[in-house]
């Protein structure tokens, strides 16, 4: 018997499946491991992506943000 759709997002609430290091199914609650799942498209740009998850094969959307930091305060002088 599969769970609801969004059964975990319900009920675990919406603070936590944000700003996480890794996607979070909102379907079972797992965690959705890019490197595992060859997933190297969400780190694109900045965009909304379809994933489905390994665990409960539902599919979920992927918000990703990216930013850079850059330094230049080291120099070969």
């Amino acid at each position: 018997m599969s769970k609801a759709k969004f059964a975990a997002l319900d009920a675990d609430g919406w603070l936590e499946f944000t700003a996480n290091k890794s996607p979070k199914c909102p379907h079972c609650g797992d965690d959705f491991h890019i490197a595992d799942n060859e997933a190297w498209f969400l780190y694109d740009e900045n965009d909304t992506h379809e994933v489905e998850c390994p665990s409960c094969e539902e599919t979920f959307q992927v918000s990703s943000s990216a930013s850079w930091c850059f330094s230049t305060d080291e120099q070969e002088r």
